[in-house]
């Protein structure tokens, strides 16, 4: 006897139970049996296979003595009720996956989730801004396009070399100033995307258009691996999605298109769940470079090899790598709870996240290396100044991204109030973080507050201490929920002080306050992993 199942009124009963371990490959059956009002028994059977490879398959059910669909289970398996399709074989192998029985694993990812907001500017931090004024390095959420200026005078090596100087090039160098400038006050998103790949551009000219390509080629062959379906692909393939957004943010893009494209066309996307999978996959695509671009700078300029500089450099590289590499991480760690599926993709998310931390740093070297041979080429493509977006774009942004957010966040908790009292605290921070310059400032207030690197930290002990605290507290049923809102608060309550003390002297930018930061994030990242839980 696996469990016993609660009729409700209509007649109807849903839930889950769990199968024993250790099933032997082959087809089961699954027998519910039950009285009726009338005293009529009732019996519904559900087969499932287990095949070779330890995939689980669900058949069709039979009912006896007459059980109207309405009062019996029904798989949870979303798709296996769609019509025959090549790829629906592959959707019906996935086992079913619900959030509420995987509450401590889901709870650290809403934990890692808000420190990972604090740092790309999605939680609504008012001291965003300010990080960009003293870094000058952009946030992921404004989307603000930031650059080092470059004070070289003359040519160097490679702006006198060849290696840009293809066809096309004058009429590339052209799009690649304006584009930006004109599309930064309507959607800023693009225009970070447009700027990100300048380093790529000035040193090969027209030869950079073939990472689009590319990230176009691989958008398709992603989709057509999954056969059509909303699901990720390889974990080969996946890499190579995101490895190309890494070193080009804008074909990375162009393959998160290509994917949904693909997807939508083979009717993919069949219900919500669908959907937030697609949605999932595409932000895995061009993600990775705004985050860990949003926290350190991928290029600063080099004129003098100083101890100060060089540890500066280090601190970016090391930050950026282990932000970068724990968000793929996590990312790919949430697609199980936007599909239902327990997708074996996540059995690889620590080998994508380690190539991916080996990978920034040579995005890095790339940056750096462009930097000092191509100086007067990276002027020549990327625009001296790019326009902060209005007010009511600002606003709009938010209302689009705080749409996504309540889309993915009840996939995991549900239609209920702690869905709607999470997205309040999810959009109050930023509604007044546009507003940030009618409040007062306080310079004490903004020294004695922990910033950057040490916030974030400080968010993550803070969500894994309360979910401690909840274990002790609060029942495994409304755990999840809870956890959703109370997770919010110490994001909320930084916003606040943080609105009050957003700018001042600040002695944080030393290399050794960097560098000790980045071992307090080597920390951090191993206590939301689970070492020390």
């Amino acid at each position: 006897l696996l469990g016993a199942l609660v009729v409700d009124a209509s007649g109807a009963f849903h839930d889950e139970l769990t199968l024993p371990k250790g099933l032997p490959t082959g087809t089961h059956h699954l027998v519910v049996s039950g009285i009726s009002a009338d005293a009529t028994s009732l019996t519904r059977t559900t087969s499932f296979t287990i095949g070779a490879d330890g995939r689980f398959a669900t058949s069709a059910a039979r009912t006896t003595a007459g059980t109207s669909p309405a009062s019996a289970p029904r798989p949870r398996d979303r798709r296996s009720a769609r019509p025959a399709a090549p790829a629906a074989s592959r959707a019906a192998a996935y086992a079913p996956y619900d959030p509420r029985h995987d509450t401590h694993r889901v709870v650290g990812m809403l934990a890692a989730g808000f420190a990972l907001m604090s740092v790309a500017g999605a939680g609504g931090m008012a001291a965003g801004r300010r990080e960009e004024r003293k870094r000058k390095s952009g946030k992921v959420t404004s989307a603000k396009v930031k650059h080092h200026k470059f004070r070289w005078e003359g040519e160097a090596p490679g702006d006198a070399s060849w290696t840009w100087r293809l066809p096309g090039w004058r009429l590339l160098d052209r799009a690649s100033r304006a584009l930006p400038v004109r599309l930064a006050p309507v959607t800023p998103l693009a225009a970070r995307l447009l700027t990100d790949a300048s380093y790529l551009r000035a040193s090969l000219g027209p030869v950079s258009l073939l990472a689009p390509l590319a990230g176009l080629g691989l958008g398709v062959a992603a989709a057509l691996n999954g056969g059509g379906q909303a699901l990720p692909p390889s974990p080969g393939l996946l890499l190579a999605l995101i490895l190309v957004g890494l070193f080009d943010a804008a074909a990375g893009f162009l393959a998160a298109v290509a994917f949904a494209v693909v997807v939508l066309a083979h009717g993919g996307v069949a219900g919500a769940d669908d959907l937030r999978t697609l949605l999932g996959v595409c932000v895995l695509c061009f993600a990775v470079a705004l985050i860990a671009g949003a926290a350190r700078p991928f290029r600063r300029p080099i004129e003098e090899l100083s101890l100060h500089d060089s540890w500066t450099r280090v601190a970016d590289v090391v930050i950026a790598s282990l932000l970068g590499a724990w968000a793929t991480q996590k990312m790919i760690g949430a697609l199980p709870g936007l599909s239902g599926l327990r997708l074996p993709i996540v059995d690889h998310a620590n080998a994508i996240a380690l190539v991916v931390l080996l990978c920034i740093p040579a995005r890095f070297a790339l940056e750096t290396i462009v930097s000092i041979l191509y100086p007067e080429r990276l002027r020549a493509v990327q625009p001296e100044k790019v326009p902060w977006s209005g007010t009511k774009q600002r606003l709009l942004s938010l209302a689009f991204r705080t749409t996504l957010f309540v889309f993915a966040a009840i996939a995991y908790i549900g239609d209920c109030w702690e869905l709607w009292v999470g997205a309040a605290l999810f959009v109050v921070p930023q509604v007044l973080c546009i507003y940030e310059r009618r409040f007062p400032n306080s310079e004490s207030l903004y020294r004695v507050l922990p910033g950057g690197i040490v916030k974030t930290v400080t968010m993550m002990f803070v969500g894994q201490w309360f979910f401690l605290l909840f274990r002790e507290h609060v029942s495994t049923a409304n755990l999840l929920a809870y956890g959703f809102v109370f997770l919010g608060l110490p994001s909320l309550a930084l916003s606040l002080a943080e609105l009050f003390g957003r700018d001042g002297d600040d002695p944080r930018d030393a290399w050794w306050r960097q560098l000790g930061g980045t071992g307090v994030l080597a920390i951090g990242v191993l206590f939301v992993f689970g070492y020390f839980s």
